[in-house]
């Protein structure tokens, strides 16, 4: 079981937001937390989906070694990342069209 990703799909981003007066202390132990290789590692093997560490510097394990998604040179050249100026610059336009189709317009 896990995720495949096609060569050329687009890289799946995921991130972590403090919002402004969020307690920084708190906030920053999450963070720790979630960048620890340790985390990371039992996230992947939960989600059926290798994490973002390179596999050349982080002994990940044989479990994850065998997701389809893989990357055993840890360069993640297969996929594709999109590209933030085109991303930000459209994404109002995007929006609004997709609000319009959610609403069945």
């Amino acid at each position: 079981f896990g995720f495949l990703d096609p060569a050329g799909s687009y890289a799946w981003m995921e991130d972590m937001l403090i919002l402004k007066g969020s307690p920084m202390t708190e906030c920053e132990e999450l963070i720790n937390f979630m960048l620890d290789p340790a985390t990371s590692i039992a996230v992947a093997e939960g989600q059926s989906y290798p994490p973002s560490l390179d596999p050349t510097k982080v002994k990940l394990t044989e479990k994850i070694e065998k997701l389809p998604a893989f990357d055993k040179t840890g360069s993640m050249k297969a996929l594709t990342f999109a590209d933030p100026v085109y991303w930000a610059t459209n994404e109002d336009a995007w929006t609004k069209q997709w609000d319009r189709i959610a609403k069945g317009a």
